[in-house]
């Protein structure tokens, strides 16, 4: 916008010097007058313009970084369903685990769904991006189902055993989906890059 401000004001002064000359130290001071005015005047015509460019460049920037804000806690999140399966994985490898053991995994494992539950409808709806955490959201009630049949059969050698290979099943799915979810809040984090005035190439909105 500054741009089209100065070329407007060049075009102006372009033409009008054409028509009037400067042969005299009174025309240069007239013409210093007038090129105050004309400043002045386009200005006061292009003002609105910058100020609407600016708010507009600034509502793209804090839409930009809420969203990539949102992409890294979802990534987040569905790293830490995956170090749970992990966890519990390790833990049942050569040795079973108490009924507490196995309930205060599932508690972390919903504690964890409820938090990517929190995210507004409309972060999942449409956006590709967020589809990795969707499926994690499904893999960690799964396995705090798992975990809670475990708790229910009391039966804690060959519960640790049977958790032992269902997350370890887990872990690969999850791994997946942490991967995409990192990649995903990578590019969002990029895309709050937006020095040519909001519309980056990688922007969205424009």
């Amino acid at each position: 916008m500054a741009v089209v401000a100065a070329l407007f004001a060049a075009a102006v002064f372009a033409v009008c010097l054409k028509q009037w000359p400067i042969k005299s130290s009174a025309d240069a001071a007239a013409w210093a007058q007038a090129g105050t005015t004309v400043a002045v005047v386009v200005v006061a015509l292009f003002m609105p313009a910058w100020q609407h460019e600016r708010e507009r460049t600034q509502r793209y920037a804090d839409r930009a970084h809420e969203r990539a804000r949102r992409m890294e806690s979802a990534f987040q999140l569905c790293y830490a369903v995956r170090a749970v399966c992990e966890k519990v994985a390790a833990d049942t490898t050569h040795q079973p685990q108490s009924t507490a053991y196995f309930r205060d995994a599932e508690g972390q494992l919903n504690a964890i769904r409820a938090m990517l539950g929190k995210f507004a409808p409309e972060d999942f709806d449409g956006h590709k991006e967020l589809a990795p955490a969707v499926n994690v959201m499904s893999i960690a009630e799964g396995a705090a189902s798992q975990l809670r049949f475990a708790i229910l059969v009391n039966d804690n050698t060959e519960q640790s055993r049977a958790i032992h290979g269902i997350m370890s099943g887990y872990i690969a799915e999850v791994t997946k989906y942490v991967g995409e979810m990192k990649a995903a809040a990578d590019e969002a984090r990029k895309n709050t890059d937006l020095s040519d005035g909001g519309c980056s190439a990688r922007s969205r909105g424009c």
